[in-house]
């Protein structure tokens, strides 16, 4: 609608790149990093649920603030409350 460009064959990506502006998944990863700052760093009313990582001191792949991430041990399709009846 910006660029007046209404085809349906129109490129997304080219369109995108006209106009200097991010992609969608760009501008998420910058709100997942902005809001995890702000968490971090307690400037909104919210908790972690992440673990902070403990070290005495930074490590070659680590430093003092890393946060220890939680993984499930099966997968998704796996760990389901509800039972699908075929």
């Amino acid at each position: 609608m910006t660029l007046g460009h209404y085809d349906r064959t129109s490129s997304v990506n080219a369109l995108l790149t006209e106009l200097n502006w991010e992609s969608l998944a760009d501008r998420w990863k910058t709100a997942r990093l902005q809001i995890f700052h702000k968490i971090h760093y307690q400037h909104v009313a919210m908790t972690m649920p992440l673990r902070p990582k403990m070290y005495s001191a930074p490590t070659r792949t680590e430093n003092a603030v890393a946060y220890d991430t939680q993984t499930s041990v099966c997968g998704y399709h796996l760990c389901t409350r509800f039972i699908l009846k075929l």
